[in-house]
């Protein structure tokens, strides 16, 4: 599952390396910027985790195992809570509203970056926020997708609920999680104490130099993290 408005593109360094091993379903998520087209309302969590749940029975899939990043990571952590008999693993890179609240600094930057009629490099402020770097290349196709994906799709979301200490201790099935040291998002360290708290069967990583983008910047590492998780599940 992407982060928000960014689609499936954003795995573009990961699946190559995924798919050797493994069957890829990518999914645009409903109701966000992507090929998926939203024809219903989508009003809560258990819509969320509906919709998932709706594509992975339809693709005949009896378990899968859930990635996700950012947003995305928010949507399989809820998807795992609603459908835990659906999941053989859950690896959640970076999640959002999961075992850390978005900081303040990222919510404040997202405010100017709605409104429209402002200087569009005073928007971009929010991009360089999230991906934690100092400049934007506006030439890279990933970085113009999701410019133009926020700029123009309008989402009409609920606000995701934080994911509950209660739903983590419930978790049966293995799970992976990924926090960059540098993420603007939240407080990995943070994060990572309150998986280690909840989480039965966790494998923790904190990526020393990655930021938000962590699944870009490392994709070769994180990829092989992820092929030897579920090598040793053995499903």
């Amino acid at each position: 599952m992407p982060g928000r408005s960014s689609g499936i593109p954003m795995w573009y360094a990961n699946i190559p390396g995924l798919y050797k091993n493994r069957t890829i379903y990518a999914i645009d998520a409903l109701g966000d910027a992507g090929l998926s087209e939203q024809n219903i309302p989508i009003n809560n969590g258990s819509d969320q985790a509906k919709w998932i749940n709706e594509t992975i029975e339809n693709l005949h899939l009896t378990k899968a195992h859930i990635i996700g990043h950012s947003f995305g990571g928010w949507l399989s952590a809820n998807y795992a809570s609603f459908y835990p008999q659906k999941v053989a693993s859950l690896i959640l890179i970076e999640p959002v509203f999961t075992f850390q609240m978005i900081k303040l600094t990222v919510v404040l930057k997202s405010i100017p970056y709605n409104m429209r009629f402002l200087p569009k490099k005073w928007r971009q402020g929010l991009l360089k926020e999230i991906s934690g770097s100092q400049t934007i290349d506006t030439t890279d196709p990933v970085v113009k997708m999701i410019d133009i994906g926020a700029n123009h799709y309008f989402s009409k979301l609920p606000v995701p609920k934080m994911i509950s200490e209660q739903q983590m201790q419930k978790w049966g099935f293995p799970v992976y999680v990924a926090f960059a040291y540098n993420s603007s998002i939240h407080n990995s360290v943070k994060a990572i104490e309150v998986a280690e708290k909840n989480v039965k069967h966790l494998t923790a990583k904190l990526w020393k130099n990655a930021t938000h983008s962590l699944p870009m910047e490392y994709s070769e590492e994180l990829n092989n993290e992820i092929i030897q998780f579920i090598e040793r599940i053995g499903d």
